[in-house]
Formats: C-alpha cells, sequence, structure tokens
C-alpha cells in the first residue's frame, strides 16, 4: 500500500499509543479505532508469536472536540446526509498499527483472505471472557465481517505511525432500518 499524502495534520495532534488489559481498556481502544478502514492484505495472523496484527487509517474522532473546528456542511433540503456533503470539513486520518498477542487462534467470518485489496470498516471490538483471563476478541467490521481471536488474556496495543492526512470523507452508518421497513 502507498503512504498516504504528507501532512501537518490537526493543531497539536499527538500520536497514540494505547494498551488494553482489561475490558475498560478495550472499550477505549474500540472507541478510538471505531471507522478505521483496513486492506485485507495489512492482516497478519502469526501463529508462532501467537499475534494477530492489523494496519489501518485511523479516523481521528478525538479531533472533533477541537474548539476551533469549523462545524460540518448540513445536507441540502431533501438530500442525502453523510459523507460527501461535509467536504468544507477538515478531517483527518492516521496510520496506526494494532496488534494482540497471547492469541491461540483465529477464525473469520464473511472475509475472504485472498482478497488482499479489499478495504474494511472496523466498527468495534468486543470482548467475551471464558474465565481466568481467556476469552474472544471479535473484530466486529461493515458488512457482516468479522474476525474472532481465542486469547489467554486481553494483551492489545496500538500505536499511531506517522502524520496524519486530510480526508474529505466523515464515516456515516445507517442507525436503523430504511423508513417504512419492518421488522419479523
Amino acid at each position: 500500500m502507498t503512504a498516504p499524502p504528507a501532512s501537518s495534520g490537526p493543531t497539536g495532534f499527538q500520536p497514540l499509543s494505547l494498551g488494553a488489559e482489561d475490558d475498560d481498556d478495550l472499550a477505549v481502544i474500540s472507541a478510538v479505532v471505531q471507522d478505521a478502514t483496513v486492506r485485507v492484505a495489512d492482516l497478519a495472523w502469526e501463529p508462532r508469536r501467537r499475534r494477530f496484527t492489523l494496519m489501518l487509517n485511523r479516523f481521528l474522532w478525538e479531533d472533533q472536540v477541537r474548539k476551533d473546528a469549523p462545524p460540518a456542511v448540513p445536507a441540502p433540503a431533501g438530500g442525502t446526509t453523510g459523507t460527501a456533503l461535509v467536504r468544507e470539513r477538515h478531517w483527518f486520518r492516521v496510520r496506526a498499527g494494532l496488534h494482540f498477542d497471547g492469541v491461540l487462534s483465529v477464525a473469520r467470518s464473511g472475509l475472504d483472505p485472498t482478497a488482499g485489496d479489499e478495504v474494511l470498516e472496523l466498527l468495534a471490538l468486543t470482548h467475551v471472557g471464558t474465565g481466568d483471563g481467556a476469552g474472544t476478541i471479535t473484530l466486529v467490521f461493515a458488512g457482516n465481517t468479522a474476525i474472532r481471536l481465542s486469547v489467554e488474556c486481553i494483551d492489545c496495543y496500538l500505536r499511531d505511525l506517522g502524520r496524519p492526512w486530510p480526508t474529505a470523507n466523515l464515516p456515516d452508518h445507517d442507525l436503523g432500518p430504511p423508513e417504512g421497513a419492518t421488522h419479523d
């Protein structure tokens, strides 16, 4: 993958370096990697090292609280909401590495590991414990895709790499069924 364009980034940017050893820590990392994009080719399972690694383009959600940030451009009457209409706002992404240690096995759902250029959107990290610190960490992606890591314990690290670059796209999610839809 080619490097993103160089940028001075948002004012006051400080690269993140976070670790997680419990559910609360993992929830913090899940929040900061929400809406990160990752290519399938940037996923790596190293069974001998018991490590699962991914390189991702993290959306700088924490930059949205800057007091000097201009507001988003509202959608026109009758128009759609979301990413295409927020071009006047300076959003940013940064390359980051995320890895999990103590991984015993990896299972994938809805993912073709040979589709290297396919881009996934990471929605959340979840953990279900099975006792004695062991459990399953699930990386939940858009499009009914998931990666489940069977782990000895929560042992996760996130680190920003390099400088942020601007993006015109603000992540947007459909938070419910389409208007008029029914649920069986």
